[in-house]
């Protein structure tokens, strides 16, 4: 079974719990200033699309890749290939094949396009932690989630935009778009420096449906970059 694939869509009332990360995660796949983000999934033993948190975030993510094109998704080809072949050895202890990937894995992810990484049962990878600190300090655009190890998520860093992106995204692509009221929502919020309050409104500048409105992309994106910039975005699960 190709682990990239998921089992199937999963309806909201099938996910439990996990809420910030899904939430990152679907921002992630929907905000990318560099065009749709390539997705993979690391599986934990108990197979494919075990968890609800994993099929969820695998749904979200497929209906990106449907909107990429070939060449986007050739880009982390032979990582990819390599990355199912150590997960799918039988009977091979997931922490060595997280051994195993991690070194080849960094130098295909960098200058890529972002990669939103998906590891479930993330508390069989031993070595996990310092193959994310090695992810920190390459050139990699990587927004992770994880189930199973919340002790992990403080040591990440899972911000999807850099400041300089954000204002790209911002100055070019939404160049001329009416978002006074928002721009003076954004002023207030960053003004108070609340993490919790600027990264819950981040997540509810979305549409009803799902998609993100021009406004509500450009006020997400003003946000993020404030966030940034004042340092005091924190990630707790």
């Amino acid at each position: 079974m190709n682990p990239f694939q998921p089992s199937g869509t999963v309806a909201p009332a099938d996910f439990f719990g996990r809420k910030q990360e899904l939430q990152q995660a679907e921002a992630f796949i929907r905000s990318s200033t560099e065009g749709m983000p390539v997705f993979f999934s690391v599986n934990g033993p108990m197979g494919t699309g075990t968890s609800s948190f994993l099929r969820k975030i695998e749904s979200a993510a497929t209906c990106a890749k449907a909107r990429m094109s070939a060449a986007n998704c050739h880009s982390l080809q032979d990582f990819l290939r390599l990355l199912e072949t150590m997960l799918t050895l039988a009977k091979t202890p997931l922490q060595l094949k997280a051994d195993q990937f991690g070194a080849a894995a960094i130098a295909q992810l960098q200058d890529t396009k972002p990669v939103l990484l998906c590891i479930d049962d993330a508390q069989h990878l031993s070595c996990i932690l310092p193959f994310c600190s090695r992810l920190q300090e390459s050139r990699a655009k990587v927004c992770m989630a994880f189930a199973n190890l919340p002790g992990l998520m403080p040591a990440l860093d899972l911000q999807p935009f850099t400041r300089q992106e954000a204002q790209l995204l911002i100055e070019q692509r939404l160049a001329g778009s009416d978002c006074s009221a928002e721009q003076e929502a954004i002023a207030s919020i960053a003004a108070l420096a609340i993490p919790q309050r600027i990264q819950e409104t981040c997540f509810h500048l979305c549409s009803a449906d799902g998609r993100i409105t021009t406004a509500a992309m450009k006020a997400y994106a003003q946000l993020r970059a404030s966030s940034i910039m004042l340092g005091r975005i924190e990630q707790q699960v």
